[in-house]
């Protein structure tokens, strides 16, 4: 989700110092909160992608067990 980073006046004042720190820092956090969303996402995606690898490999190994079994038996 892209982010639409603007200063927004709380008055029709010009924009003050602290208005403006305190707009940036809640820009940033709001940027920090979204990467590490992203992060733990991504890790989830990792794990899930190991144990579908894992998951493969025996199903593999099963597969030639069953082939080797079946080319034994003729």
């Amino acid at each position: 989700m892209p982010i639409d980073f603007h200063f927004v006046p709380l008055f029709p004042e010009p924009l003050s110092g602290p208005s403006f720190a305190s707009q940036t820092e809640l820009a940033f956090n709001e940027i920090g909160a979204a990467v590490d969303e992203s992060d733990a996402k991504a890790a989830e995606a990792v794990a899930k992608a190991e144990n579908a690898q894992a998951t493969a490999g025996e199903a593999l190994r099963t597969s030639q067990d069953a082939l080797s079994a079946g080319n034994a038996a003729e």
